[in-house]
């Protein structure tokens, strides 16, 4: 559970890339590094987080795909070709998750946002923008977190049902990547 807490945690600030002017922490290539710390593996943390940067140019949602993605292929230890794998599912999710959110919060945010806005109150905006930050980060770090805590006991039997050519077809992608990236 306390690496799953990580993870999340990893994803909370991989978010507040936004709150901080676009530092670019948001990136696979900075969290994948970071995972492996996280999970003992540094090297392949490194390694798929470059990876996965290549594959998350236009991302579905690049923070919780390159956490989780770099997270199991270290859990799992069978490298960036299941990163590929299981990361788009995963952000796919990721990605319906957060607009199914954002469609009821962000609505109502802007609202509330507009009534101080009409009383000249910036102070009172402020603080709605970034408490509507703090809950988008909030729901990556939940996403991630469970993500984690559910599936890392299962993701050796997910993997293994994966079908060979297609694990033997995503290694020989990877290896392409580079080179065309």
């Amino acid at each position: 559970m306390l690496q799953a807490f990580l993870l999340g945690c990893v994803a909370f600030i991989g978010k507040c890339d936004l709150a901080t002017g676009t530092n670019m922490i948001q990136r696979p290539i900075v969290l994948g590094p970071l995972v492996g710390l996280i999970l003992g593996d540094l090297q392949t943390g490194i390694v798929v987080g470059a990876t996965l940067e290549l594959a998350f140019y236009i991302p579905p949602n690049v923070i919780v795909g390159g956490v989780l993605g770099t997270a199991f292929a270290i859990k799992t230890g069978r490298g960036a070709e299941i990163a590929f794998t299981m990361a788009f599912p995963i952000a796919l999710l990721a990605q319906a998750i957060d607009n199914v959110i954002f469609s009821i919060v962000r609505p109502f945010m802007g609202r509330l946002a507009d009534k101080y806005a009409e009383q000249g109150n910036a102070r009172a905006i402020s603080v709605i923008h970034m408490v509507t930050g703090f809950i988008t980060c909030t729901v990556l770090f939940l996403i991630t977190f469970f993500g984690y805590a559910l599936g890392s006991s299962q993701m050796e039997t997910i993997v293994n049902a994966i079908p060979k050519v297609i694990t033997n077809g995503l290694s020989i992608d990877c290896g392409l990547l580079p080179g065309i990236g």
